[in-house]
């Protein structure tokens, strides 16, 4: 049943919407503010209803909901029938000016939960939008009122106050619109809901200016299908999912992404070209200062672009060299079974046979000693072979955890070198299988690097818990590096620390590396407690 409460709010919404059309005058009144209240209900309800996490995010929506629930009611009902007169500006017009940064902070808290860490293109073509819509914002609803010499101040203040309001508003569900995360039907219906109060808000204020907006206007319609549409957005069953983490997303720009963008950009001009040609005040300034801020968020984005190219073409490569070490690595392995177990194993057989002889003619002393070789041999074969087994499969991973699997590592490790090894491995219960690989290979390999390059005489292991996730510091005190030189590294057919960020990247962490020549290296990951793949 609650599945269908959505459906049967909506329902209901739009049956009081076509009697508002029915009725004048208060009982008009009256059924808008039913609708604007019910929103606020409806956000109060799926809250307790659904348990969405993290829940801030609709706290301040309701928050916001209730300032614009107040205002409605201080608007339609106090100013008309109390007061008897409509009082611009009036304590209505506080609350309505103070919804939209509540709204706007609400949607921003589920545009950043959404963000799997920070989403710079996404960010970037917002503010494109965002600049193009100031322009017009500016233009054609702003500087008439500033203009306006019969405008007393106050009135003047509140009336511009509006305006930067629906763009704030304006930038967040531009940002919502252009990030990564999955649509779920409620995020169709938030976003028809934002993009209906918009249009209804710039219809309100076009109307406005030209003195033709009159009460009962289609305009109030638009506003309560917005209303409306907010609440069943929060009642929908899909209503959690907002929140749910989105994997990184590749950067890319898209055919229809990159004709909105050039349109954005063409805004400035052509607002320019359309004042010259009505005889009307041109913005000049503002103008030459919006052409100026696109041009230098462009810029930005196609230099995140090309350092995508060259991180696709760097991928490449490693993909190419990491396909040939692993066909060496096959066939080493194959050489090495060849050359031990094989060769060993056929040899120990021969001895067996002669064993087996030697037992036919009552030679017991003969055979057991040569029993005794067998046995040593299959010994010191065993041996070999969990070495190997160990080097392409920890069997501690799986049976005892990444911890255990660390320890003798680690230990293992510093009994080969002779290194100083320091391991505080802080982790409560068992990870993602794919997440504790990850960061066992990369101990490995870091570790690897410090036996082979680092010249250094301590080395330290740090995994710590950290609630969303883990994170894992590995540092030495050796030689260190030019950080310069780690992108060239690749291609002089040294993959390591190009395999650790890219096993890390595909896992959904984070990866960084830093040495200073002389001062040591350190090789820090953050991980996901579940995989989160790259989109």
């Amino acid at each position: 049943m609650a599945a269908r409460w959505w459906r049967i709010y909506l329902a209901g919404g739009l049956l009081a919407i076509g009697g508002w059309w029915l009725l004048d005058g208060l009982a008009r009144d009256l059924v808008y503010a039913a609708v604007d209240t019910s929103a606020l209900v409806a956000i109060l309800l799926a809250i307790r209803l659904w348990r969405p996490r993290p829940v801030a995010p609709w706290w301040v929506l309701a928050a916001g909901q209730t300032a614009n629930v107040i205002g409605d009611v201080w608007y339609n009902l106090v100013n008309q029938y109390l007061l008897g007169q409509q009082i611009f500006p009036s304590g209505a017009d506080g609350f309505y000016v103070g919804s939209y940064p509540l709204l706007a902070f609400g949607l921003l808290l589920l545009v950043r939960r959404r963000s799997a860490g920070a989403d710079r293109d996404g960010l970037l073509d917002a503010s494109m939008l965002t600049v193009g819509a100031a322009v017009l914002t500016w233009t054609y609803l702003m500087l008439p009122y500033a203009s306006d010499p019969g405008l007393p101040l106050l009135a003047k203040v509140v009336a511009l106050a509006y305006p930067p309001g629906d763009l704030v508003l304006l930038v967040v569900t531009a940002r919502l619109a252009v990030g990564p995360g999955r649509r779920p039907v409620a995020f169709g219906i938030l976003f028809a809901s934002l993009v209906l109060l918009l249009a209804a808000d710039a219809a309100y204020a076009g109307l406005q200016l030209a003195g033709q907006f009159q009460p009962g206007s289609p305009v109030y319609v638009v506003w309560m299908l917005a209303l409306l549409l907010r609440g069943a957005a929060a009642l929908h069953p899909s209503m959690p999912l907002l929140t749910e983490p989105a994997p990184r997303a590749a950067r890319t720009l898209s055919g229809p992404r990159l004709v909105l963008l050039a349109g954005v950009a063409t805004i400035a001009p052509a607002v320019d070209v359309i004042q010259d040609l009505r005889g009307a005040p041109r913005p000049t300034k503002v103008i030459a200062g919006a052409t100026v801020v696109l041009f230098v968020l462009a810029l930005a984005r196609l230099r995140g672009l090309a350092i995508e190219v060259g991180a696709h073409a760097e991928r490449q490569r490693l993909l190419s060299r990491i396909l040939r070490a692993t066909e060496e690595e096959r066939t080493r392995i194959a050489s090495d079974l060849h050359d031990g177990p094989i060769q060993q194993l056929t040899a120990l057989g021969i001895v067996a046979q002669r064993a087996r002889r030697r037992l036919a003619r009552d030679q017991r002393s003969d055979a057991d000693e040569l029993m005794e070789q067998v046995h040593a041999g299959v010994r010191t074969e065993v041996e070999a072979l969990r070495r190997l087994m160990t080097e392409l499969r920890p069997p501690v991973l799986d049976e005892r955890g990444l911890v255990a699997a660390l320890r003798d590592h680690v230990d293992a490790f510093a009994d080969r070198t002779g290194l100083a090894c320091q391991a505080e491995l802080d982790l409560p219960g068992r990870l993602d299988p794919e997440v504790e690989t990850v960061l066992y290979r990369v101990v490995q390999e870091s570790l690897t690097n410090v036996a082979k390059h680092a010249c250094a005489s301590n080395v330290s292991i740090h995994l710590m818990d950290q609630g969303d996730g883990v994170a894992l510091d590995v540092r030495d005190d050796g030689v260190g590096f030019e950080p310069a030189r780690a992108s060239g590294l690749l291609r002089a057919g040294h993959f390591g620390l190009a395999g650790m960020r890219e096993r890390v990247r595909l896992v959904g962490g984070r990866w960084e590396v830093q040495a200073v020549p002389g001062g040591g290296a350190r090789v820090a990951v953050h991980l996901p407690r579940q995989v989160t793949p790259v989109g």
